[in-house]
């Protein structure tokens, strides 16, 4: 049960927990699989969305990694979602225009573009998902402040899905800050 592992470390730290997502395999290609019954095999991709509050205020993250060693295939999709990721994180700071930093994302991923079905991100602080959103369809510029997911992914429901999400923030200075730490690099279990 990595779900309740993921909570009741988040709660040993001082967080409350909220609801996370953790699938196996195939479910992993679903963005927001809600299902619990999946039993973890070897040679599978394992997507885990969790987070925690702390004095309410929220956090939120995803991480994929991989039970066995991945495909190539699975390693190709991975390192594309990384530099989605990291790109488009790179070009948040004050007066940044949200629908250019989703439009470099998508670029990033090519032809997989289109499976990133969702928004590239959401808005955080006292609820999980708020203002802003960041989408083609959202025209905001950044400011110091705002805190929100770049959570770019690749998505073949029933078959593979690849998520990295951090949480940014425009800090007192107008410059980006990736308040995540965790690595980014492939985790083969």
């Amino acid at each position: 049960e990595v779900g309740d592992f993921l909570l009741k470390r988040m709660a040993e730290l001082g967080g409350d927990s909220v609801e996370c997502i953790v699938a196996f395999g195939g479910n992993a290609g679903y963005p927001h699989y809600t299902g619990n019954s999946a039993v973890c095999r070897e040679h599978e991709i394992v997507l885990m969305d969790y987070g925690c509050t702390i004095r309410g205020m929220y956090s939120d993250t995803t991480r994929t990694v991989f039970v066995g060693e991945p495909t190539e295939r699975e390693r190709e999709i991975y390192e594309l979602v990384k530099k989605s990721n990291m790109e488009a994180e790179a070009m948040v700071c004050e007066g940044a225009y949200g629908p250019d930093i989703d439009k470099k994302s998508r670029e990033v991923l090519g032809e997989y573009a289109p499976t990133l079905i969702n928004r590239l991100g959401h808005g955080i602080g006292y609820t999980i998902h708020e203002a802003p959103d960041m989408k083609q369809s959202n025209p905001i510029y950044l400011q110091r402040g705002m805190a929100f997911s770049i959570e770019p992914g690749i998505y073949f429901g029933g078959d593979i899905g690849v998520r990295i999400e951090d949480i940014v923030m425009i800090n007192e200075n107008g410059e980006r800050e990736v308040l995540n730490k965790t690595t980014k690099e492939i985790v083969v279990l």
